[in-house]
Parts: structure tokens; sequence; C-alpha cells
């Protein structure tokens, strides 16, 4: 897992056409140990405006899970219905699947829609960011592991069991990281170098 203390720590990749959504199915997940409840972003590829964002994995100040994607200057979002604890292990992945975003939490989908799920996702220049976002405001504090990004696919479609073992390289994975118990910039699969920054 990659360790974050909340204060300008994350880890990043360059913009990549790997991260070009389009209106793909797609399917972001890891796992996270928060350490404190607080607005806090897991995965972004997040700029300083509405056209300058793809989309933002995080969780509100009030512990409930939350997906926000962006197509032209709109942003749209899905929440979990609860919160969910700091202080312990979880798994979390956003899906979009011929026209449904979906949020999974511990392999059980909390909420989905499809309402402006089929547009286009922006196609920005923000990095792709592991623990903060390009604006600098929302920085995670706590462990994230296992970053898989997966576009083309969706490789979840109903309830699962969230893996026990690390997560693998299928098909349409364009980011693999959070892996090592060593180095926090390895990965098995990157379109570019992961930088760590803090």
């Amino acid at each position: 897992a990659g360790s974050f203390d909340g204060v300008n720590d994350d880890l990043s990749i360059a913009d990549s056409s790997d991260f070009t959504f389009g209106t793909n199915d797609f399917t972001i997940e890891f796992y996270r140990y928060k350490t404190e409840l607080a607005v806090d972003t897991y995965v972004s590829k997040y700029g300083n405006g509405n056209t300058l964002r793809t989309f933002w994995f995080g969780q509100a100040s009030d512990g409930t899970e939350q997906f926000y994607w962006y197509i032209g200057s709109g942003a749209y979002s899905i929440s979990s219905p609860t919160s969910f604890p700091i202080k312990k292990w979880s798994h979390l992945a956003a899906v979009r699947n011929s026209g449904t975003m979906t949020l999974y939490v511990d392999g059980v989908a909390r909420v989905s829609t499809t309402s402006n799920v089929n547009g286009t996702l922006n196609d920005t220049t923000a990095n792709v960011r592991i623990g903060g976002e390009d604006t600098g405001i929302y920085d995670y504090n706590g462990f994230i592991s296992n970053v898989r990004i997966v576009n083309g696919s969706a490789v979840y479609t109903s309830d699962f069991t969230p893996p026990l073992a690390p997560l693998t390289n299928v098909t349409n994975t364009k980011l693999l990281c959070c892996q090592s118990n060593t180095s926090a910039t390895a990965a098995a699969v990157t379109p570019g170098t992961i930088t760590a920054n803090g």
C-alpha cells in the first residue's frame, strides 16, 4: 500500500490517451484505509474547473463514498446512501457498464444511475493522481492499495466478493499500482512514470 499523510502527498501519472474514457465502459478500483474523517481524494483526474476534469473518486465529510464524472461543463455524481467507517480496509469500485454507473463498496452495489452516464467524459490534460488532485485541495490521509484503472470494459457487473489476492492485469488494464511493500512508485502496468509528491 501507499501511505499518504494528508498534506501534499500524492502519486501522479501524466495525462495519457490510456485515460481517455470517451464513451467506453470502465472500472476504477482500489482498497483504502482512511485515518481521519474528512473530504479526501482517493483517485482523480481533476483540474481547476469542470471542463478540465474527467473524474473524482473520494469520500465526503459525512463518510459517504462518492464518484464524480464530468461531461463538458456538467458535473455528475453518485454517492453511497450510508457512510462507511474509517480505520478499516474497504474495497471500492466505480464502474460504467452499458450506460449504468455503479458504485461498489466491499463488493456490494451501493448506488447506481443511468442519468447522464452515456456521454463522452472530458478528455483533459490533468494528471491522474492517487491521494490527491491537481487543485491540491482534498489531500488524502491514510493508505491506498491495489489501484487498478481499466478503460474499455466493466470488471464488475453485479455484486462480488472483493479479491483477497493482489489485483492482476486483466484485459484493458491501463494502470495497476500501489502493490509494492518497498516502493510507492512501482507499478505492474502504467502508461508513464509514477511520481511521488510530498
